[in-house]
């Protein structure tokens, strides 16, 4: 069949369709892929022959398919399996460079060529996700999906789902390790959701990488990705591209032992949520561990980013908001955890009350008296860290409660007596304290005690102005 016959061939569809060629090569899976052609709908609206793009150069023929769009190594995989090894092949995604969901269709094509293997490829743009196109792939593929979605509701911890999830991914894919790592680039930080690693495998936990210096080497990752729904690496070609395109990332992958991988971003009404991967999978399943991750990785988003808004919601709850230390909500929260989990530890409690505040808001205005509680919790987080002491929390108007571990006791009485030299200097803050120390189990008796003891405190504050 001649450049002639496939131009006809495409013509006589009606979607958005280009003929592809697929060299191949004895040492590699394959070798050049071109566009051979296509019909009047893909380049019109399937491809951007645009002045931006080339110039004045229109469509040429039988050209390598990087001269007319990013090269996109998923995009090669599927040409490859569909040319070379005769697979029909079908996708329902929305790559973030689109603002649409594609339907795409690889359809292999005779040829009389040794050397080359062709396919015919179409799209379909659909700018509202069908729920029939994202459920037209195979019973297993549907079956692993479903799995994954009943495991995420079925339990009210989210954490443990996500665990038995990734354990269900990796036993899918084969893998030696999958991962769902968190991210938040602008507080430089990642954490490891879950993980499964498997028995025979000599990877490590990501937990001993996801550190502020592993952000840098995220943060490369959607540029490498390049807006699609996933990359894969499973051939030497493939790895000597991402070398090229990102030696960082390619250097940390093959220094930790990586073969083969696939990786998708997990996103969520635009937003960057954190990465899913599978390293060292099963590369005789790329395609179906590509299609059940894909869609996979839709749910997963959606529920991580409800995982995260409820615990921002609960946060927001249990953080005063003036002075970001905890609120009395949380401090209830802290005496039932004590009570329950830790009645036989010991405890101290520290009640505060902020000197003059009312005076400052008369005088100087609210903005002032905000400013002297913003100080004096600073002030008592200074003297009582969360390590390896406890918490802060305000508790009324001027009255902060600190409950403290007794692992080190000199260092809270040394941060009470700094609070009260700094209080006797008038060094921006003055607080009246009260400490009672070796508290057990009932902690609310042990902040009456403090705040009896804070108040003999004050007094000796208001007597010393008189």
């Amino acid at each position: 069949m001649n450049v002639e016959n496939y131009k006809a061939f495409a013509d006589n569809l009606k979607p958005m369709t280009c003929i592809m060629s697929v060299r191949r090569e004895p040492d590699v899976p394959y070798g050049e892929i071109r566009i051979v052609t296509g019909n009047a709908a893909y380049f019109q609206a399937g491809a951007k022959w645009s002045n931006e793009a080339l110039g004045e150069q229109r469509f040429v023929p039988n050209q390598p398919y990087e001269t007319y769009i990013p090269k996109n190594l998923n995009f090669e995989e599927y040409c490859y399996r569909s040319a070379l090894l005769g697979e029909t092949l079908h996708s329902y995604l929305k790559p973030d460079y689109s603002g649409f969901w594609i339907h795409t269709n690889y359809i292999p094509l005779n040829s009389d060529e040794e050397d080359i293997g062709y396919c015919a490829y179409t799209m379909e743009f659909e700018t509202d996700g069908d729920v029939g196109g994202m459920t037209a792939l195979s019973p297993d593929i549907m079956r692993n999906v479903l799995r994954t979605c009943i495991e995420l509701k079925k339990s009210e911890n989210f954490e443990e789902s996500a665990d038995k999830v990734i354990h269900d991914i990796r036993e899918m894919t084969n893998a030696h390790h999958c991962c769902i790592l968190l991210t938040d680039f602008d507080q430089r930080q990642c954490s490891v959701l879950c993980e499964a690693l498997s028995e025979d495998t000599d990877l490590v936990s990501m937990n001993i990488y996801a550190d502020e210096d592993f952000i840098d080497i995220a943060a490369t990752w959607d540029d490498t990705i390049a807006g699609d729904t996933c990359i894969i690496m499973n051939e030497e070609r493939d790895w000597e591209d991402l070398k090229k395109r990102n030696s960082l990332w390619y250097q940390s992958l093959r220094d930790a032992g990586a073969k083969s991988m696939v990786l998708l971003p997990l996103r969520s009404q635009g937003s960057s949520l954190g990465y899913l991967w599978a390293i060292n999978y099963d590369v005789s399943n790329t395609v179906k561990i590509k299609e059940t991750l894909e869609l996979t990785a839709y749910f997963l988003a959606s529920e991580i980013a409800n995982y995260q808004l409820v615990g921002k919601l609960k946060s927001m709850s249990l953080i005063d908001m003036l002075t970001g230390v905890g609120n009395r909500n949380a401090l209830n929260e802290s005496i039932e955890h004590i009570k329950e989990k830790c009645a036989g530890d010991r405890y101290a409690v520290i009640f505060a009350d902020v000197n003059s505040l009312k005076e400052t808001n008369d005088c100087k205005g609210h903005s002032a008296g905000d400013l002297l509680l913003r100080r004096s919790a600073v002030a008592l987080q200074a003297a009582f860290p969360v390590y390896p002491f406890g918490e802060v929390f305000r508790v009324g108007g001027d009255e902060f409660v600190v409950i403290a571990s007794c692992k080190d006791e000199t260092a809270i009485l040394e941060g009470v007596e700094c609070l009260k030299k700094r209080s006797r200097k008038n060094d921006g803050i003055s607080i009246a304290l009260g400490c009672c120390i070796d508290v057990g189990a009932n902690i609310s008796e042990a902040i009456q005690k403090a705040d009896e003891i804070m108040y003999e405190d004050k007094r000796t504050y208001h007597d010393s102005r008189d």
